[in-house]
């Protein structure tokens, strides 16, 4: 008992930049930690487990890692594992997937039987020439997700190309890839060895690389381009706290390790590297420590919303000039769902990844305006949802829209990607253009409101408590996608694509103790000593 009182501290144990960056975990307050009776003799030494009843009685929590000397890291990791080895992977697998041989197409379709039409499809195909401006639309032409969770399509696109690089045949079309790059960097010396190690490369997501490990990842990938603009953005790049977990476990050593009872990451800010996917790399913990419990807490206004958000300083200003007070910024309703999705489908893929019953849950935070989120969920998130079932009943059970499976699933990626946010006043003309600028990219690249093939039954399951994902407000009711149906079964595609924006509201504010949506997305840029943001005489 007397080593409890001693070792427990109120909060338990914090892991922030601070403490990341010197190797020392300290108490929740910031204060150091006081362990120095475990030292005093060995008889208390091992009564203490050296150490380990600390680790057992007392959280972790991690939160995402935002420093300058980190920020510059994590901006090139992020570059060269997204632009870099992900596109060149798709772009690979476009160019080798007709070589692919009958036996590696057979276990494909095993391991991934929801991709079997696109597999058919490459075996179909003629290979790709190698020279020309043809190359280049091997980055965009089947580039998925085709509705799945989206680690699950990338773990599919470097299954399938370590199959092709491992048999005779197909191999030599990997060795052949041409890259789909610029002229000015079409010196191919020693392309084929890079093209297998792209294909061999280990790295994760949510890694944060050596100095070796990003050598490597420079080398093979070749991707100035991604490079140089990952050094000149002015946007704050994080390793999230889900990554320093998993950077923490790995150097802890097992008897360590094994103490460990609980873990919190605190996502409070954007992160790098498709973070929704991070908890993928506690699986391996998790199984090999079954008392682990690991809670990942999700800031919905100061992480998820500010997704694909930009930070328009220059129309912040005019606006200020003209009416004389700060832009208030607001958040699109049509972004909502899109920047919310792969936060569940992630979560709810993790059981089939081989994550342990109750071994983790995500905890979607309200940052204390939980009234708000409810009626974002009711209006917005609830409605796309039945948007969705009953654009996906017209698509296959009625046929009114006679969509084969690529109609209906190929442009889902370039669809979840569209329609960037400016935070700048909203006016009804600005919504109304923004909205049609929505509608015809749209109209190029799918439907807008179809997000993930599993996620109405995702949101669902969280409605009724039985997901990993939970709320620390009211999600509301979802509404009923047949009166959805029935209202629209008679409209064409172009119709879906035009109504599909009109939410209403079309913008949401935020509320106390929220600080403003302006200041929060400005939070999330870089303001060197000679920024001029707040000078309206600069630009005068």
């Amino acid at each position: 008992m007397v080593y409890r009182q001693y070792v427990t501290i109120e909060g338990g144990y914090l892991c922030d930049t601070d403490a990341f960056t010197n190797g020392r975990l300290k108490g929740i307050d910031g204060q150091p930690i006081d362990l120095a009776l475990v030292y005093t003799c060995k008889t208390i030494a091992e009564e203490m487990d050296y150490g380990g009843l600390a680790l057992r009685l007392n959280p972790i929590t991690f939160t995402t890692l935002d420093s300058s000397e980190l920020g510059s890291l994590a901006s090139v990791f992020h570059a060269l594992m997204t632009t870099g080895v992900d596109s060149l992977r798709v772009a690979m697998l476009n160019s080798v997937g007709h070589s692919l041989s009958e036996k590696a197409v057979a276990e494909l379709k095993a391991t991934y039987p929801q991709f079997a039409p696109l597999l058919d499809l490459f075996k179909t195909e003629r290979p790709p020439p190698r020279l020309g401006l043809e190359r280049h639309s091997l980055m965009t032409k089947h580039h998925g997700t085709y509705g799945e969770t989206p680690s699950t399509y990338r773990a599919f696109v470097r299954h399938a190309l370590r199959l092709a690089a491992s048999e005779p045949g197909s191999s030599l079309t990997v060795g052949d890839f041409m890259r789909p790059v610029s002229v000015r960097e079409c010196d191919t010396t020693g392309m084929s060895s890079a093209n297998f190690a792209i294909v061999d490369c280990r790295l994760e997501p949510w890694d944060i690389p050596s100095e070796s490990e990003m050598e490597a990842l420079v080398s093979m990938t070749a991707h100035t381009d991604g490079l140089r603009h990952a050094e000149t953005t002015r946007t704050k790049h994080r390793f999230s706290a889900a990554a320093a977990a998993i950077y923490f476990l790995r150097f802890l050593s097992h008897d360590l390790r094994r103490q460990l009872r609980r873990i919190i990451l605190l996502e409070d800010t954007s992160s790098v590297c498709h973070p929704e996917s991070h908890a993928g790399g506690l699986i391996p913990f998790c199984q090999e420590y079954p008392m682990l419990r690991v809670e990942r807490r999700v800031a919905l206004w100061t992480n998820v919303f500010t997704k694909d958000v930009v930070y328009d300083s220059w129309g912040e200003l005019q606006w200020k000039n003209f009416t004389g007070e700060a832009v208030p910024g607001e958040v699109m309703s049509h972004q909502v769902t899109k920047n919310l999705a792969p936060w569940i489908m992630e979560t709810s893929a993790l059981r089939a990844a081989g994550m342990p019953n109750d071994s983790f849950s995500l905890l979607l935070e309200s940052c204390g305006a939980p009234e708000l989120c409810t009626s974002i969920f009711e209006s917005v998130v609830h409605r796309d949802m039945a948007w969705q079932e009953a654009w996906m009943k017209c698509a296959e059970e009625d046929g009114t829209l006679s969509l084969s499976w690529f109609d209906r699933r190929n442009q889902s990626y370039v669809a979840y990607r569209q329609g960037v946010s400016h935070v700048a006043p909203h006016t009804p003309r600005l919504i109304q253009a923004l909205s049609s600028h929505w509608m015809f990219t749209t109209l190029d690249h799918g439907f807008a409101g179809y997000f993930f093939e599993g996620l109405p039954q995702a949101v669902r399951d969280i409605v009724e408590g039985k997901s990993t994902v939970r709320c620390d407000f009211d999600v509301g009711t979802p509404l009923d996608h047949e009166q959805i149906f029935d209202l629209h079964k008679a409209w064409n595609e172009r119709k879906w694509a035009l109504e599909w924006p009109s939410h209403s509201p079309a913008t949401w504010r935020t509320v106390s103790p929220l600080p403003d949506w302006a200041v929060i997305m400005r939070d999330n840029i870089i303001r060197p000593e000679e920024d001029h943001l707040d000078d309206a005489a600069y630009y005068t």
